[in-house]
């Protein structure tokens, strides 16, 4: 992978041990599934996955990624091999993390060799539900990807975090460009995420690619926000390019999604 020719990055959230059947028997919610489909009968969640994982791995196979930025990774099991291993196994990628002494959760698909690997605390976690505490930061020969989940709420810890994170990307090293992956748990228009991109130091590959400003990403079925997010700094000499695409929009033969999110792909040239 090099910047001459371009690459792919892709974010996704793959909603953890998510089974469709719960949230609707238990919440009334409909999530990840089409209403009325044989996939809402589905109760164990090893089946679930089964299906999901065949929808995450169509989907990433279709778009060709270099890079996929993963969020709410789990590991059911607890023997270490984690579903983000399981996927690149499948697909043909090295994964980071891929060591001992990582708090799950995140994780990266990587066509290139992973060169370094490593967690940043935040500090804005005082309140936090949902999201993840730390900042998983991969670095590859063509840039340097860092994962978040931003927390769910309250309103005033989410965006604490997302400033965090900016403050933390403006003075991240300039060896190689920066990619911001992830959850943001934040709609593209809300306040955080406009005032994180308002001076210009990040921006949102998706838009700046041509993408649609109204796209949404989650929940499915039916969408009603724009969670997901792959932002990169301009000065690092990157440029989004079109050709970005939502993954995971369509059901399987079972009525389920392959997540409660779409996958955000995007490509710069």
């Amino acid at each position: 992978m090099g910047l001459s020719r371009g690459f792919g990055v892709a974010t996704y959230n793959i909603w953890g041990t998510g089974v469709p059947r719960r949230y609707w028997r238990d919440r009334s919610v409909l999530r990840g599934a089409v209403e009325g489909s044989p996939g809402l009968d589905l109760d164990r969640e090893e089946t679930v996955w089964a299906a999901r994982s065949e929808g995450l791995v169509r989907a990433l196979r279709e778009a060709g990624p270099d890079l996929v930025a993963l969020q709410e990774v789990v590991d059911p099991a607890g023997g270490g091999r984690d579903r983000a291993h399981e996927l690149a196994e499948r697909l043909g990628y090295h994964v980071a993390p891929s060591g001992a002494g990582f708090t799950g959760g995140l994780a990266v698909l990587s066509l290139d060799a992973v060169l370094g690997c490593r967690q940043i605390p935040l500090r804005s976690t005082e309140g936090a539900f949902g999201g993840h505490p730390v900042v998983l930061e991969v670095e590859v020969a063509a840039a340097r990807l860092w994962v978040v989940h931003v927390p769910v709420g309250p309103d005033a810890v989410r965006a604490a975090r997302i400033a965090e994170l900016g403050a933390l990307a403006a003075s991240a090293p300039s060896d190689r460009p920066l990619l911001l992956c992830g959850d943001f748990n934040c709609p593209a228009d809300g306040a955080p995420m406009r005032d994180l991109l308002a001076g210009g130091e990040l921006a949102d590959a998706w838009t700046e690619g041509g993408g649609d400003p109204g796209a949404l990403t989650m929940p499915m079925p039916g969408p009603t926000w724009r969670l997901d997010y792959v932002l990169y700094r301009p000065a690092d000499g990157l440029t989004a390019g079109p050709g970005g695409r939502l993954l995971g929009t369509e059901p399987d033969a079972e009525g389920l999604f392959p997540s409660d999110h779409c996958g955000v792909a995007v490509r710069f040239v």
